[in-house]
């Protein structure tokens, strides 16, 4: 029972510092997308999801196809473990996506979901060819 107890302690000490970095790395992924976010949208038309980031409890970065658009869209709080959910959803009507109507969906078990607070265009071209420039690794 002892050792079970140590293997705990040990198992939580070392998952603390592991999620805290998780954290850290998503807001700093989030302040190098903020430059190239544009001013919020209305709506997302032609919307088909292809790949997600999540960049903090209040922000995900989506991808609608590859190489076509980038958005940052921010969750209207409170929005519980979804800095941390392994897939996410994006209801739409007829594929535009409006943060006044549609909710973001996570974690299957459970079927958490969010409403959308905004929405903001990313200039992910130029973004790209600025950290090519500078020998760094765009955030996928």
């Amino acid at each position: 029972m002892r050792s079970q107890a140590i293997v705990l302690s040990l198992l939580l000490a070392f998952a603390a510092p592991l999620r805290a970095e998780t954290a850290q790395v998503q807001r700093e992924t989030l302040e190098r997308f903020m430059p190239y976010a544009g001013e919020p949208v209305r709506e997302i038309r032609s919307f088909r999801y292809w790949n997600w980031r999540p960049l903090g409890r209040e922000w995900f970065a989506v991808w609608t196809r590859p190489n076509d658009g980038v958005y940052l869209v921010r969750v209207e709080l409170p929005c519980i473990g979804i800095d941390s959910a392994r897939r996410i959803g994006i209801s739409s009507n007829n594929t535009v996506v409006d943060p006044q109507i549609d909710r973001v969906t996570f974690d299957d078990n459970a079927r958490r979901s969010c409403g959308i607070a905004e929405i903001r265009p990313v200039d992910f071209k130029r973004m790209r060819a600025d950290d090519r420039a500078a020998g760094r690794v765009t955030p996928r």
